[in-house]
């Protein structure tokens, strides 16, 4: 499969860029690497629009400089692309690294991710949260839903705490099958891997349930998380700004959820909530 990359140049950048991928996600783009002009960004060919990317506009930001330019990157050159923009990141006392990166000898957990087309590499604010919050959480022996579940990072980490069931999700195909792939390079057994949504998974409960999507999925499916946890389970979320708390928080309450505890990296948003 052939994909686009295109190159968003924001002056300044902050914070359109994030508003901007959060458009553009929604537009199909798949993956993004930050940079310090603005960012690249995915999308399969067959998905790209040049009229709808000509015609964008970032609400609140009229003064903004943004030049879009574009190109294909064939099949082929996928991993090259990828070694050349994917660094490390530390998280706390993870080391996440590509299969191409070495690893370090200290006292982190090393995570490989082979990053494919998938979000959740841990250089994202929310998935960087998201982790904040779980590492904070005493899971070893309990049960986990990992919500579109991307790479698989969470799961992973999951694993890592000893979890005793995890079970992770995501609609798209190619994170189902990024998330398998990246379960195997980190020799992690026993994770269920099912593509779909939640409504694909039989009638279980969790002690924890993590859904790091788009701020509309976690108010349209907020009730069926809530169904699906456990009366002393914590639900984390993500995948939404700070101003999005105040629509999140009205499906909270409504869904006799409270906020236990909550994060903020440059203007995301994570929330732990319990029953």
């Amino acid at each position: 499969m052939n994909y686009i990359e295109i190159n968003c140049h924001l002056s300044p950048s902050y914070p359109a860029a994030d508003i901007l991928m959060s458009m553009l996600t929604d537009l199909g783009y798949e993956s993004f690497v930050e940079n310090e002009n603005g960012f690249l960004a995915y999308i399969p060919e067959s998905f790209f629009d040049p009229e709808k990317l000509n015609n964008i506009n970032i609400p609140g930001f009229h003064d903004i400089d943004l030049r879009i330019t574009h190109k294909l990157i064939p099949d082929e050159n996928w991993n090259e692309v990828w070694e050349r923009n994917y660094q490390p990141v530390t998280i706390g006392r993870y080391f996440i690294r590509a299969p191409f990166h070495q690893s370090i000898q200290d006292d982190k957990l090393d995570i490989i991710i082979a990053p494919k087309m998938s979000f959740g590499t841990g250089h994202h604010e929310t998935t960087f949260l998201m982790i904040y919050l779980l590492d904070e959480l005493e899971i070893q022996g309990k049960s986990l839903l990992d919500v579109g579940c991307g790479t698989g990072i969470l799961a992973i980490v999951a694993a890592l705490k000893k979890a005793s069931r995890i079970v992770a999700v995501d609609i798209d195909h190619w994170a189902y099958e990024n998330t398998r792939e990246n379960l195997h390079l980190n020799d992690v057994k026993g994770v269920e891997v099912i593509h779909g949504d939640v409504r694909k998974i039989p009638q279980q409960r969790f002690d924890v349930i993590l859904a790091n999507i788009h701020l509309n999925v976690l108010i349209n499916d907020l009730h069926l998380y809530k169904n699906m946890l456990n009366p002393s389970g914590n639900l984390l979320l993500s995948g939404l700004y700070e101003s999005d708390f105040p629509k999140l928080k009205e499906v909270v309450v409504t869904n006799g959820l409270s906020v236990s505890k909550l994060k903020t990296k440059n203007k995301w948003i994570a929330v732990t909530l319990i029953n």
